[in-house]
């Protein structure tokens, strides 16, 4: 925040999050004008539309949508495979003929004739078989299989609602970010409207030989920082309305103007936010989509040890085959057979001690940094909760001193006009009164902004959508 001395021209600060509107303005030229094209959208819709919309949760809406096929994938090997398969061999040219000769004419042609009908080869060849596999006992390979997909999906549910939540926490701070740059643009012509006002004042004591152009060069330079100053909170807020665009997923070029602020939000969750205050040892993090998803990818990794530790041992299937075969389409000749197949990995080179490491450290890993995550959770909420106490305090402080700055306004005006003031004395209180309204504007936001990361740290940012949509 960057306060002049000499007039009355206050920077904005560089954090936008949430904003209750400015009330009390003595000189207010109105609220800025919209675009009668502009799409007006209330926290409400925009909440609905970026729940919709947003490009990021639609992709991690689809990555859910991939994990729970590898669920089913994992169940069917519990069950038999069954395929069956067929296949027409047609066969030509000549085949050699077995020839007899042992010196005994009479039978020489007996054998020829046998053997040679015996092992003439048929033209064509029609074979149709049908194979059974069923595994039978494969010490929790499939059992663990099957609980390291379901952990796998449920992580990734609670992934996908992890970043539902970031996504109602940032729409509803970036809502309220439009807000404060709108109001700051309205602001900055209140105080431009003011300094003209006083350069009015200034000139027509001039004129009256009360004051001296010293007193008008400082109101000309002063009009002339407060236009550039509201120059660039025109363009903060074209920006803000522009990332709120893409946050909520619209076409670019769609022009939208916000209509409400979030009052309610303080009024229906503030206080439970401060119940917690002190208490932040007790904190309830059971519900955060960020440790249920750690403790389901701790099941998973813990699957996968199972599964590591199970190619030690065999795997006990039992198999069947059928077969039909004939010389032309059919089922002349059939033969069958049942067998149990025993398969065992004698040795693999240390590959299995080195799968099985492997996924105890992995395991390990994710224990460290599931600690670590909760206790910056535990750091995040008290950080949320102190900021709100320090921005109720802060905003409580502004009130009274908008009181004091008004009356310093007063007495400054009416010393200026009695000519036993000076330009300077009516600029710095403006300054101070500005300064006061504006640190109770950001300490407001700065409350909702306060309780919307408690929300969030908790896992229960669902409950602010639940409020604003109400």
């Amino acid at each position: 925040m960057t306060v002049r001395a000499s007039f009355p021209v206050v920077k904005p600060t560089g954090i936008f999050f949430i904003i209750i509107l400015l009330t009390g303005l003595l000189l207010s030229p109105g609220p800025l004008v919209e675009s009668a094209e502009a799409r007006e959208l209330t926290l409400a819709e925009s909440l609905e539309i970026a729940l919709e919309n947003n490009l990021s949760l639609r992709a991690a809406e689809e990555e859910i949508r991939t994990l729970s096929p590898a669920v089913d994938i994992a169940e069917a090997a519990r069950y038999p495979d069954l395929s069956l398969s067929t296949s027409y061999v047609r066969m030509g040219g000549d085949a050699e003929e077995i020839d007899f000769d042992l010196g005994i004419d009479w039978l020489d042609e007996i054998l020829n004739e046998i053997f040679a009908e015996a092992f003439e080869p048929p033209d064509s060849l029609f074979q149709t078989e049908l194979t059974l596999q069923q595994p039978v006992f494969t010490f929790g390979r499939i059992s663990s299989g099957i609980e390291q997909a379901e952990a796998a999906y449920q992580a990734g549910e609670s992934g996908f609602s992890g970043e539902r939540q970031e996504l109602i926490h940032e729409v509803i701070t970036t809502y309220q970010e439009v807000i404060l740059a709108r109001e700051m643009v309205n602001f900055q012509r209140e105080v431009r409207e003011q300094v003209r006002v006083h350069k009015d004042v200034v000139r027509s004591n001039l004129d009256a030989g009360l004051v001296t152009k010293v007193d008008l060069y400082e109101a000309r330079v002063a009009l002339s920082e407060v236009e550039q100053e509201l120059m660039e909170s025109k363009s903060g807020l074209d920006l803000a309305r522009e990332g709120f665009r893409s946050l909520l997923g619209l076409e670019r070029g769609t022009s939208i103007t916000l209509a409400d602020s979030s009052q309610r939000l303080l009024a229906a969750l503030e206080e439970r936010a401060l119940d917690l205050v002190g208490a932040e040892d007790y904190l309830d993090l059971s519900d955060n989509p960020g440790l249920e998803q750690f403790e389901y990818q701790q099941e998973v990794s813990e699957a996968g040890l199972d599964l590591a530790e199970a190619e030690r041992y065999p795997v006990i299937s039992l198999m069947g085959n059928y077969s039909w075969e004939d010389e032309d389409f059919g089922f002349e000749d059939s033969s069958w057979s049942l067998a149990v197949n025993v398969s065992l990995d004698i040795f693999s080179g240390g590959r299995r001690r080195a799968e099985i490491e492997q996924a105890e450290a992995e395991l390990r890993q994710l224990k460290y940094r599931r600690e670590e995550m909760e206790d910056g959770l535990r750091l995040e909420a008290g950080r949320a909760l102190r900021a709100l106490q320090d921005a109720r305090s802060r905003q409580e402080l502004a009130a009274e001193r908008l009181k004091e700055t008004q009356a310093r306004v007063d007495l400054a005006e009416l010393r200026y006009a009695e000519g036993v003031g000076t330009s300077t004395d009516v600029l710095n209180a403006r300054t101070d009164k500005n300064q006061a309204r504006l640190t109770g504007l950001e300490a407001e936001f700065s409350r909702i902004e306060a309780v919307a990361d408690v929300y969030l740290v908790l896992g229960e940012a669902d409950k602010l959508f639940e409020v604003v949509v109400q």
